[in-house]
């Protein structure tokens, strides 16, 4: 159940604080601002809920309102030194419409979680087209931008000369183990994926 795999990120956290950054994702925000998601048919969000009833029973508020404050903690990003910016996806139409970069720096507000929101886009973006991973790239100082948020066959995509995609959750599911004392090319990195399975 997805609560567990949250648990498990929660004690990731709090044994290895300054080693393990887990970033808030669509489906933590949903869970956040109550934001419905459905896959298959399925409501996750109810789903979710209803593993959380199974095993908590009369404590699953006060359970579900620790989650929701460990999410409320977490980075949207992580830019590293090498020039490299990984968050869940990119925001669309960055190239026509732009990015408010001080979310990465002020307290969020209720504005940001609506559809039109900057921490809505940021993590609901699905524009893999070039000029918008251009220009956001640019905006956040990288050379190569690291998402998930998208399926991809092969366990990872590069939909354009700034983005990879990673796909954890397939058949194929990859991974990626970057130095943090020099920089690596996208290709460079692409050559470094490994697959968990």
């Amino acid at each position: 159940m997805s609560h567990l795999l949250l648990e498990d990120v929660i004690q990731l956290k709090a044994d290895y604080p300054d080693r393990f950054h887990f970033l808030i994702s669509n489906h933590e925000l949903a869970e956040m601002t109550n934001f419905p998601i459905t896959k298959a048919n399925r409501m996750l969000n109810v789903l979710f809920r209803c593993g959380m009833r199974e095993l908590y029973g009369d404590a699953t508020e006060r359970v579900r309102e620790a989650y929701i404050r460990f999410i409320a903690s977490c980075p949207l990003a992580v830019k590293l030194d090498t020039r490299v910016f990984i968050c869940h996806s990119a925001p669309e139409n960055v190239d026509r419409d732009g990015f408010e970069m001080e979310i990465f720096e002020r307290p969020w507000c209720d504005e940001d979680f609506v559809p039109a929101g900057s921490v809505f886009r940021l993590v609901w973006g699905r524009d893999f087209r070039a000029q918008n991973a251009r220009a956001f790239a640019t905006l956040v100082g990288a050379d190569v931008l690291i998402h998930g948020h998208e399926p991809c066959l092969h366990g990872f995509s590069v939909p354009n000369d700034k983005q990879i995609i990673l796909d954890c959750c397939g058949r194929r599911a990859c991974y990626l183990i970057l130095p943090l004392d020099r920089s690596l090319s996208q290709a460079e990195m692409i050559e470094q994926l490994g697959h968990l399975s």
